[in-house]
């Protein structure tokens, strides 16, 4: 066998080998793209429910406010300056 078949034939051997790792590696790229899909959608969804608990905290506020109202406790700040510029 002379030097040009052996070195066709480590060429095939090689190229053979190098099939399997280049499946993985598209496999590999695959599955990275739905996990980054994946983390999107979440980020997404995390971003909802914390305007949604924002919101909450706003409608608590404000419910406590309505109470205090109702029990006139705004009268005993009427004699209390206001701060700021007015």
């Amino acid at each position: 066998m002379s030097f040009d078949g052996v070195a066709n034939v480590a060429s095939l051997v090689g190229a053979v080998l190098a099939v399997p790792s280049l499946v993985q590696i598209f496999r590999t790229k695959r599955v990275a793209d739905e996990v980054n899909a994946r983390v999107s959608s979440v980020e997404s969804k995390l971003a909802k429910l914390s305007a949604v608990d924002a919101l909450t905290a706003v409608v608590a506020e404000l419910d406590e406010i309505k109470h205090l109202h109702r029990l006139g406790v705004w009268t005993i700040l009427q004699g209390v300056p206001r701060s700021g510029g007015d």
